[in-house]
């Protein structure tokens, strides 16, 4: 199979890249702030995952309902 080098630096894409990267940002701080004491309780973060919610919220329509429950936030931010 061959690729096309154009589709795969398509505008699309490269928004989902760019939601990735900012999920993986916010997950890095988020996880920084949680070792330093100044969030509570249990962090469960995101990291290595950030596809998923790219991936799916890409692909939504806007009559789409999206729940979701552990680990949630990453479609949040995204969405």
């Amino acid at each position: 199979m061959e690729v096309d080098p154009a589709a795969a630096c398509a505008p699309e894409w490269t928004e989902v890249l760019r939601q990735m990267i900012f999920i993986r940002r916010f997950e890095e701080a988020t996880e920084r702030e949680f070792r330093k004491g100044k969030i509570g309780g249990y962090l469960h973060v995101y990291i290595g995952q950030e596809a998923v919610a790219s991936g799916i919220l890409t692909a939504i329509r806007t009559d789409d309902i999206v729940i979701s429950g552990y680990r949630d936030h990453a479609h949040a931010l995204v969405l």
